[in-house]
């Protein structure tokens, strides 16, 4: 893609730096402690509400997969009237197709990603600060997301960089506390981000706990196998193959040179650029590729449209096969922990099973190094789906955070 960024920008185009920022208003504490009661009603956990919250969208600096500047964009929320909060929560949220359906998207008057609102409510209704970015290929940056990818933990990395600028600006401190969450595909980013801040050996940026929410942590093993399970109902197998589609187009459009014709049949690999070239609501994505597949293949069709040698080896869990390999350089459970962590997952999650929680504590465990430092508890699915069971799950990241957070 040709840059249209002028190059009096690239000159002072450092990774993490603020770009703009916009005010988006306030929401009174009385409007908060109401819509947490209304999010949280069936949450085992109700969080408690401090203050009001002052939203802005915050525009800054990254770099894409290929080191080339970008310009991305996220929403920042503090406590109203707070010099001094319990520190910055980086959420990162889960899966969405549409570029607006986003967290900078949030408005004080109802509008934006509904997740990405509760989190808000959550964590700055709670007193901190919170970050949430709005990925590659999301939001103000055009192009196509790196879904399921570790890359968006520079997105995460930088946004983080760019709150704090924007903090520093307004007299607001986080007391250097960093606080990392995020639910879904957010949850396998933070984690990323997590691995990613350890390594680097920055004392500035490391953070104070973890808390991944039912993530994809596992992609080329529990991920890949429930890809190619039937599901129980077309929703199930529509969702499945939305999900697989999004993840070889993403990788195909940010750095992996492959042939779409390699994974999928012709007719509907050439069917995959043309569906996000309309820019489809979430709804509309998984609802396209599903009626493709269905014409393609009748009742099976969900099957049909996979190469059946690819489709063999993510079956097999095939290391050699190009597809695994590629779905193995994105896992994110094979490492130490270097901070206090707690996985929380949803019994029964049909889009993300918990097995991806269970795989990421088998391995640390088999380490033993650092296996003090992770919890985790699954859920009781209650009538909660992957969908619904955000909320409850965003409570427990809530209170593991406040147990350690300065009183």
């Amino acid at each position: 893609m040709v840059s249209l960024i002028p190059a009096v920008l690239l000159c002072s185009s450092i990774p993490g730096s603020l770009i703009r920022a916009t005010e988006l208003g306030t929401l009174g504490k009385l409007d908060v402690v109401a819509e947490v009661k209304r999010q949280f009603a069936k949450s085992e956990l109700q969080p408690t509400t401090t203050n009001g919250l002052r939203l802005a969208k915050l525009v800054y600096w990254s770099t894409d997969y290929a080191d080339n500047p970008v310009v991305l964009s996220g929403l920042m929320a503090v406590p109203v009237g707070e010099r001094t909060t319990k520190g910055l929560v980086a959420f990162c949220h889960g899966t969405v197709v549409n570029r607006e359906n986003v967290p900078s998207r949030v408005r004080p008057d109802g509008g934006g990603l509904g997740e990405a609102r509760i989190a808000m409510l959550n964590f700055a209704g709670g007193g901190y600060g919170f970050a949430a970015p709005d990925y590659f290929g999301l939001g103000d940056h055009q192009g196509i997301h790196p879904y399921a990818q570790r890359q968006n933990d520079r997105a995460t990395i930088d946004f983080i960089r760019a709150a704090r600028e924007w903090s520093r600006q307004n007299g607001i401190s986080h007391q250097n506390l960093l606080w990392l969450s995020g639910y879904s595909e957010g949850g396998a980013i933070a984690l990323a981000t997590a691995q990613k801040l350890w390594a680097s050996g920055d004392t500035a940026m490391q953070p104070r706990a973890v808390a991944p929410l039912s993530g994809n942590y596992d992609v080329s093993g529990t991920m890949a196998k429930l890809a190619m399970k039937r599901g129980k109902n077309a929703l199930e197998a529509a969702v499945r193959l939305s999900f697989m589609s999004y993840f070889a187009y993403g990788l195909q459009q940010n750095g992996t040179t492959f042939d779409l014709e390699r994974l999928f049949v012709p007719s509907f690999a050439s069917y995959i650029p043309e569906v996000f070239r309309q820019e489809p609501t979430d709804e509309q994505f998984a609802t396209m590729l599903a009626n493709k597949a269905v014409q393609i293949g009748g009742a099976t069709g969900f099957f049909r449209v996979i190469q059946p040698e690819a489709r063999r080896a993510l079956e097999k869990g095939d290391r050699n096969h190009w597809l695994v390999k590629a779905l193995r350089a994105n896992d994110t459970y094979d490492f130490l922990p270097k901070a206090p962590m707690f996985f929380v997952a949803i019994q029964n999650d049909a889009i993300v099973p918990p097995e991806n929680t269970l795989k990421v504590i088998v391995s640390i465990r088999s380490k033993a190094t650092g296996s003090r430092l992770v919890r985790h508890t699954v859920l009781p699915a209650n009538g909660r789906t992957h969908v619904t069971g955000a909320a409850a799950c965003m409570a427990q990241a809530r209170k593991f955070f406040d147990e350690r957070a300065p009183r």
